[in-house]
């Protein structure tokens, strides 16, 4: 493998599991599984942060996940609804965190 940085994710599968990194990472055999939860997650936190650092409100993570909900997920730890208000509940204490800088 000549990469030469290696993301968290990839250190992460190392560590649970040297198999699975080698299938995805070194082999590049991906899973026919649907994504989980979380990924979507991620990607719509990153789309509220982007629009508050922008300048804008966090209504895009609201739009993202919206837009996601009738995807199927992987079974997470938390339900949809419990990630849409933690989700929100994290932007609105990022925005007023952010807005005196």
């Amino acid at each position: 493998m000549s990469k030469l940085s290696y993301s968290y994710s990839m250190v992460s599968t190392y560590l649970r599991c040297p198999a699975l990194f080698e299938m995805l990472y070194i082999r590049q055999i991906k899973p026919d599984e649907p994504p989980s939860s979380a990924l979507h997650f991620g990607t719509a936190l990153h789309c509220g942060l982007n629009s508050i650092l922008e300048g804008g409100e966090s209504s895009s993570f609201e739009m993202y996940w919206e837009s996601v909900k009738g995807l199927s997920f992987a079974k997470g730890r938390h339900d949809w609804d419990d990630l849409r208000e933690m989700g929100g509940l994290l932007l609105d204490s990022f925005q007023r965190l952010h807005k005196p800088h």
